[in-house]
């Protein structure tokens, strides 16, 4: 179920992402990397943020009204180590659906676009902080991957935007001409 939940998240901040960008450049959504995208919450995000946050509360416990400097570790965990990592295999996972070789075309393009893409995902996280930090201390582990796909919609469609710039910048740069 998180797995699914994260997929459709997935697949809604992408949608959000490319409406942005149909919009720019006039072309139609890529049903591709949508297809991507979703397969990313469906075998990548939704299930290493459930085994991720599981791991994180035996490590660091404050479920149910736990610490608050513990609540407040786990924020910093998922946005300091979490983020990056998943963005990393964000990056991957979209490259192979969407048909591209690993060597030659994304881990030259997460290079490029690894760091612009990580500070919008930082920024995304920074708004929802707050919720994040009530998921942590005052709900069940079960329940965070549900509460934090709620605020990840924002962070899919920024993730998303940041990893198919190059793409985007191209179409722009052909429309103009």
């Amino acid at each position: 179920m998180k797995a699914l939940s994260a997929s459709l998240v997935g697949g809604l901040g992408d949608m959000l992402s490319q409406i942005r960008e149909v919009r720019e450049t006039g072309e139609e959504m890529d049903s591709t990397r949508l297809r991507a995208v979703m397969f990313d919450g469906m075998c990548i995000s939704g299930p290493g943020l459930h085994v991720g946050y599981s791991i994180l509360e035996r490590v660091i416990p404050c479920a149910n009204r736990g610490s608050i400097r513990n609540a407040a570790l786990q924020v910093i965990v998922d946005e300091c180590i979490f983020d990056p990592a998943f963005i990393a295999a964000f990056f991957f996972s979209t490259g192979f659906i969407e048909g591209q070789n690993a060597w030659t075309e994304t881990l030259p393009n997460l290079r490029r676009q690894f760091l612009p893409t990580l500070k919008g995902a930082w920024v995304t996280s920074a708004i929802f902080t707050p919720i994040q930090f009530f998921s942590f201390r005052y709900l069940p582990v079960s329940t965070r991957v549900l509460v934090v796909n709620c605020c990840d919609v924002a962070w899919y469609a920024a993730v998303s935007l940041g990893r198919h710039r190059e793409r985007v910048a191209e179409r722009l740069a052909a429309v103009s001409d």
